[in-house]
């Protein structure tokens, strides 16, 4: 027993003394060959910004779906990511962010519509001894309540007779407009009903409308009289129109099965509805009309109404997404002057339409397109069909929506356009703010805006996705995750790639940048408190270059954008991530 217990401990001490020597001598470890331009010397909080984006670009929800990025520095414009940032994409209602900035920037934050009445022939007391014509502003605003409130102005006045007749005066290129460029099922809808001079109530009837010796008829797909329209009321899109005529004073309305005899219902041809509204109204509060056609000969203003200022339309527009508004606005653009008095040559609405050669929309389109053009947006980036962003064929690129909230935030980043947009606000202060348009319709979804990281830095952000499947809400969630993940954003630096190691030591999913004649810029450096230094030489990604994806095989580029001696974006997030913004809006389907 007493040999074994010696043998034990001499083979313990033995065991001890390995184990010691072992855990004394240097630890071996193998090291692999790494590229010393592959390992750069940075702070391990900061990592490539295309690599964050990369690893969103991942998700499910987005693959098969064509994608466009750019995140732009402010107020440099110096682009901080670009994943086809020069593409062009269906925009949906981010395309109103250029149609009100054009205009805001027109015009003014106090521009008023103004729709006048004015009379016509010699001035008499108590009576109008001519005509008055109602002179329309393309003021979305104006209501039927507006209206009477004229016409009770023009009774104070004591001008209760008129030797004349009642008319709405001519504006040039103003026709009563529907654009061949959206959809059918767009029709009857309340999301886009058709623009026009004179625009009552966004020219949308509530229920059985009653006009003055107007007969109503209704109308459904039995007895429409055309293809068109029948297969529209039998689709079950919930269309519903009235259509006036002024031949026989007659009012038809048009409504899907099923649908309340109360609905409201889109005017189909406005101009001569508001007219006959308009002399409906003025009757009611005790102004007659002989309704003879007398002859024109000077022109005097009666009563003016004002709309409330511009900025307080466009924020409407802005935040309830609202197309009719938007198509206004662009016509006020093709406008040219705002001030507009009759024409005594073409004194009816209906004489213009056999003359006219160009519409107020095109007219409004060109001028936008020359605005951009000053404000430094290539003519390749943007094609446009409309004011609101409801046609398929808009095609514009994150550059360009970036361009124009940089140039709308003004070199202090707190432009008073940028008030005008729905803005999150956490209660958390230090946190971030999103102030952002969203555009949805079936295929296409986007939000632009100027978003103020935890860290204090400014950036423009467009995230454009085309092609999803129908359903958009899982892919909404994925737009606000990354809005999200860019405002934890805690400090952004910019790290040179040598030209020599460029190809061997490619950052998956860096972004380059050059300065001017391929020269690498001054680079500027965020620091938490958001203080930058000054940029020279940057320039935005060219219009091949694209952010990496991945591994993506949803037809976005795949890989590194660092084709070109340049830098690439380092970012320190912040620790946990806030937030996403609530990006959602109260839409109709389609409409946004």
């Amino acid at each position: 027993m007493g040999i074994l217990k010696l043998s034990l401990n001499r083979k313990m001490v033995a065991l001890v003394a390995s184990l010691t020597a072992a855990l004394l001598s240097p630890i071996s470890t193998t090291y692999h060959a790494v590229n010393a331009a592959e390992v750069r010397p940075r702070a391990q909080s900061y990592q490539t910004l295309d690599s964050v984006i990369a690893n969103w670009l991942k998700r499910p929800d987005l693959q098969n779906s064509m994608i466009g990025i750019e995140v732009m520095e402010l107020p440099s414009g110096r682009t901080l990511y670009s994943l086809n940032g020069n593409k062009r994409f269906v925009s949906a209602s981010t395309c109103k962010v250029i149609t009100t900035a054009c205009a805001y920037d027109a015009f003014g934050a106090n521009f008023k519509y103004s729709t006048k009445l004015y009379g016509s022939g010699a001035e008499a007391p108590k009576k109008v001894a001519g005509n008055v014509v109602l002179q329309p502003s393309q003021d979305p605003t104006l209501t039927r309540d507006d209206l009477r409130q004229m016409f009770v102005a023009l009774a104070q006045k004591g001008l209760n007779q008129v030797d004349g007749s009642l008319y709405l005066g001519t504006v040039a290129g103003g026709f009563d407009s529907w654009t061949t460029y959206w959809l059918t099922e767009d029709w009857g809808q309340e999301w886009m009903p058709p623009s026009s001079n004179l625009a009552v109530d966004k020219n949308i009837a509530q229920g059985n409308a009653v006009l003055k010796a107007f007969k109503n008829i209704n109308l459904g797909p039995d007895t429409a009289y055309n293809a068109a329209s029948q297969a529209l009321l039998l689709a079950g899109e919930s269309a519903a129109w009235v259509e006036c005529n002024t031949s026989n004073n007659t009012l038809s309305f048009f409504r899907s099965p099923g649908m309340s005899p109360g609905a409201p219902l889109v005017v189909a041809n406005p101009s001569a509805y508001n007219e006959a509204l308009s002399a409906t109204v003025a009757s009611e509060v005790g102004v007659h009309f002989s309704n003879k056609r007398m002859k024109d000969k000077i022109f005097y203003p009666i009563v003016e109404h004002q709309s409330k200022p511009l900025a307080a339309i466009i924020q409407t527009c802005l935040y309830k997404s609202d197309n009719f508004y938007a198509q206004q606005i662009l016509r006020t653009l093709g406008l040219g002057k705002t001030d507009v008095t009759p024409d005594p040559i073409s004194r009816d609405y209906r004489d213009q339409m056999q003359v006219q050669p160009s519409t107020l929309e095109s007219r409004g389109l060109a001028r936008v397109s020359t605005w951009l053009g000053k404000i430094g947006v290539p003519s390749s980036e943007f094609v446009l069909f409309d004011g609101c962003g409801l046609s398929r064929k808009d095609g514009i690129s994150p550059h360009t929506l970036n361009t124009v909230l940089k140039h709308m935030a003004t070199p202090t980043v707190n432009g008073p356009y940028l008030q005008l947009l729905r803005r999150y606000s956490p209660v958390n202060k230090s946190d971030a703010w999103f102030a952002y348009k969203t555009g949805s319709m079936d295929t296409a979804r986007s939000v632009s805006g100027v978003l103020e990281t935890v860290g204090g830095q400014f950036c423009a952000v467009t995230i454009m996705v085309n092609g999803h499947r129908e359903s958009v809400s899982a892919l909404k969630g994925e737009i606000d995750s990354l809005v999200g993940i860019l405002d934890t954003i805690k400090s952004i630096k910019f790290e040179s790639v040598k030209p020599a190691a460029q190809s061997s030591a490619r950052i998956k999913g860096s972004t380059t940048r050059t300065g001017p004649a391929g020269t690498i810029g001054t680079s500027s450096a965020t620091t938490a408190a958001g203080k930058t230094s000054s940029v020279v030489g940057a320039s935005t990604v060219g219009a091949n270059q694209t952010g990496g994806n991945g591994s993506q095989t949803n037809g976005n580029a795949q890989g590194s954008t660092a084709q070109t001696p340049g830098e690439v974006t380092l970012v320190e997030m912040a620790h946990g991530s806030s937030q996403a913004p609530r990006t959602t809006t109260k839409a109709h389907r389609r409409r946004h």
